[in-house]
């Protein structure tokens, strides 16, 4: 951890942030399982960088599971609140709607890089965690993509312990009307 903190708060670990990975990848082969701390710690780095920059550098930190809830919450934000939270938009309806030929609903779509860090961080904490969910489902419904929300949802349920449905659907039901207002 002392390396790591000494290669980040070196005056060129934002030019030079392949000096951090370098020593990150000594860390991560020294101690194997017992880096997930260390990944928190160079997640909240990565996200002091520029979102470009962070772009680039994210696959060395997630290459290798498993990477803590906390990294992935803290990347999540960090895409949120730097990049485009949506794509081109489509249009969501009946497929004579999507063919044209009566007015369908115009929708945003999430940001392809938000939706695979999303998909990333389900596949890894999807089993146990109800806010990671919702984030992903809150997402498309801001963008008035309530398909892809409910896919989210149903995937939820299926991923989710079945113990933590009821949490779930009452925040998911919560966040619904939430966004309504």
């Amino acid at each position: 951890r002392v390396w790591i903190e000494a290669a980040i708060a070196a005056a060129d670990s934002t030019s030079q942030p392949q000096v951090v990975l370098a020593v990150w990848r000594r860390a991560e082969a020294a101690l194997r399982a017992e880096s997930a701390p260390l990944k928190v710690l160079l997640a909240e780095w990565l996200c002091r960088l520029n979102l470009s920059r962070a772009r680039e550098l994210r696959p060395a930190l997630l290459r290798s599971p498993p990477t803590p809830l906390r990294v992935y919450e803290a990347l999540l934000a960090h895409e949120s609140a730097e990049g485009p939270l949506y794509g081109k938009s489509v249009l969501q309806g009946s497929s004579a709607d999507l063919a044209g030929q009566s007015g369908g609903v115009s929708a945003r779509c999430v940001a392809a890089e938000l939706v695979a860090l999303f998909e990333r961080a389900v596949s890894e904490h999807g089993h146990d965690s109800v806010g990671l969910w919702l984030h992903y489902a809150r997402c498309h419904l801001r963008q008035g993509a309530f398909a892809k929300a409910s896919a989210v949802h149903d995937r939820a349920l299926r991923v989710l312990k079945e113990q933590l449905h009821s949490d779930f659907v009452t925040r998911y039901q919560e966040a619904l009307r939430g966004d309504a207002e």
